[in-house]
């Protein structure tokens, strides 16, 4: 298998994993189902890629996702201050291994998941002979 199949594949199994992740998560508590489709709609709807609106949220640049890094980025792009229990079920939704960080890496799968383009180059994958 060629290396542009295997990361193929590897996107697959990871936008499935985010799929039962958020379904599982919906599943227990419905009002997750509700912050996860508004997430979705203005993640969609800003038109910034993947990688822009990491940038925004990632502000200190260490590839891990804090709280208060997701509530400033909603905050200055919305102009109102989302309260805890938003901020905390979104990154329980984000977090798809639950081990209570969200990376970079899951939100890069969450994007995929929805949809957002990411904004990364990716190399064609070469022909077989």
């Amino acid at each position: 298998m060629s290396s542009g199949r295997e990361s193929m594949a590897v996107k697959q199994v990871l936008q499935a994993r985010m799929e039962k992740h958020i379904k599982e998560m919906v599943s227990t508590n419905p009002m997750i189902g509700q912050l996860n489709t508004q997430f979705t709609s203005w993640l969609l709807g800003s038109g910034l890629t993947g990688t822009e609106i990491i940038q925004m949220i990632d502000s200190n640049m260490d590839a891990v996702i804090q709280p208060t890094e997701l509530s400033s980025a909603l905050q200055r792009t919305t102009g109102t201050q989302p309260p805890g229990w938003v901020i905390n079920g979104l990154m329980s939704v984000l977090d798809m291994d639950k081990d209570g960080n969200v990376t970079v890496a899951d939100l890069h799968t969450y994007f995929e998941t929805i949809g957002l383009p990411s904004g990364i180059e990716e190399p064609e994958p070469e022909p077989e002979p």
